[in-house]
């Protein structure tokens, strides 16, 4: 029953109707708590702190998506944890901290190729981002701090020939994510 609850807050969250989104995300969350189902929570949380980030409340997101990555560090939810450390590293982005953005990016692209998932190539998006609002060197120095001089330089040559051929990433909030599933949407704080 929290799925189904979870699910209607997607749509509606898509639907940009973010108070029936909170309202179905709250109640899948009391079910998830009831019943103890840590993984159920940390989905809930993080739906939370995306809709908080969507409403510009930065410090709530941050709070929700750590509260998810908390949850999913104790089960050793690698995909999971990849997903908070991406968003946490979005979120840092977007409100200025970008230098704080890169050790979550990373981390989040880490735990992406240690799962074999495709959804690690965002977080070159972000990645690339950072780089752009740090210039080269301070990029470098962020970079470096997490990574060896070797993989520091593997990074950036890959962030390089990505310029070449631009990243592809569609925000699901967005107009023509929304579009494509047949809803009106609005344009989000990162629709570029």
């Amino acid at each position: 029953m929290a799925s189904s609850y979870h699910q209607l807050g997607n749509l509606a969250y898509l639907q940009g109707d973010d108070q029936e989104a909170r309202r179905q995300y709250q109640r899948a969350l009391e079910i998830n708590e009831a019943l103890g189902d840590q993984a159920g929570m940390a989905t809930n949380y993080h739906q939370l702190g995306m809709l908080a980030q969507q409403q510009g409340d930065d410090q709530e997101a941050r709070r929700q998506y750590q509260r998810a990555l908390e949850i999913n560090e104790a089960l050793g939810n690698l995909a999971g944890m990849a997903t908070s450390f991406g968003q946490l590293g979005s979120l840092l982005t977007e409100t200025g901290k970008v230098e704080e953005a890169v050790g979550y990016t990373l981390a989040s692209l880490v735990f992406y190729l240690q799962v074999g998932a495709p959804e690690g190539s965002v977080n070159l998006y972000w990645l690339a981002r950072q780089q752009k609002l740090l210039g080269e060197a301070q990029f470098r120095t962020a970079v470096h701090r997490y990574l060896g001089e070797q993989d520091t330089e593997n990074l950036l040559q890959l962030l390089n020939k990505q310029e070449e051929r631009p990243f592809h990433w569609t925000n699901p909030r967005s107009s023509a994510a929304a579009a494509q599933w047949g809803f009106e949407g609005r344009r989000s704080r990162t629709d570029s």
